[in-house]
């Protein structure tokens, strides 16, 4: 009885984390009150020109109430007035928010990104998100990884080993020898790192949280095969608990502004889900033992 090849494309790997996870604590919105927000996560002071939760501009409006009523004439007949609704305050957020990401945003090909995301998360439609760049950068990272843990270096090796080089095939059992040693020794792509901080990649997608690895081409000649693997990947452009309990992220403006607008629940402005692909040709030669 022989031993039966795998049909193409064929799922080499999936992370335990779904895609499509409305589910996942980053993708709430909405969900929490004014006293939440101060006392279980210190949001008292959000942003240097409003106060979120009274609707009040931060103007220097004097405690004196003699002087109050001329300071908040001038301001109101400059367009400054005191008093905001829910949209003008989030309007002002979402401007400082821009502001503040471009800390994070100096320079290269995916320093427009984060820049598309506010505005889409402004939009407030909750829609996925896509965009050329996103898979840009994920195949950038996959094919800079040259480390012996990194995605092609794995997969080349398991081709090698698990490929059926005298029936010229990839058998269902190699399939998933291969699928095992890849859960066990591959080291996803993550945009971490030093660059990646400043060129728009770590603040728009930093670890992905989910990804599918595909191969949807085996070409087998003599000693030598060609391979063409496809990458899925989705991230989640939210936060949860855990992003503004972070030691260091918790003091950063950026994501004070950021968790308001979308944990508050006179807000609740919704996160969406960041797609993201890339197909990488692979190519390998069985050496003679």
């Amino acid at each position: 009885m022989g031993v039966s090849g795998v049909s193409y494309p064929c799922v080499l790997f999936k992370t335990q984390r779904m895609m499509n996870d409305y589910t996942a604590d980053d993708m709430r919105y909405g969900d929490m009150p004014t006293s939440v927000l101060k006392q279980d996560f210190g949001l008292h002071q959000v942003s240097h020109l409003v106060e979120p939760y009274t609707l009040k501009r931060r103007n220097p409006i004097p405690d004196y109430r003699w002087q109050r009523g001329v300071y908040e004439s001038v301001l109101s007949m400059a367009g400054h007035r005191q008093d905001l609704s829910v949209q003008e305050c989030t309007d002002i957020l979402f401007n400082e928010f821009r502001q503040y990401s471009r800390l994070f945003t100096l320079w290269g090909p995916y320093s427009h990104l984060m820049g598309k995301m506010i505005d889409h998360m402004q939009q407030n439609s909750g829609t996925p998100f896509y965009n050329p760049a996103l898979d840009l950068a994920l195949q950038e990272r996959i094919l800079e990884d040259k480390s012996s843990e990194g995605p092609v270096q794995v997969i080349r090796k398991t081709l090698i080993d698990f490929i059926d080089w005298e029936r010229k095939e990839l058998t269902i059992v190699g399939k998933e020898n291969i699928s095992h040693y890849v859960r066990s020794n591959t080291k996803l792509p993550k945009f971490t790192g030093f660059w990646p901080i400043f060129d728009g990649t770590k603040i728009t997608v930093h670890d992905i949280h989910a990804l599918h690895i595909r191969l949807k081409f085996l070409q087998i000649n003599g000693n030598r095969f060609h391979a063409v693997v496809h990458f899925d990947g989705q991230d989640h452009f939210g936060l949860d608990v855990n992003d503004i309990t972070h030691s260091v992220y918790r003091y950063l403006p950026i994501f004070r502004v950021w968790f308001v607008l979308q944990r508050y629940e006179r807000f609740g402005f919704r996160p969406f889900l960041s797609n993201l692909q890339a197909t990488v040709d692979i190519h390998g030669v069985k050496l003679p033992k």
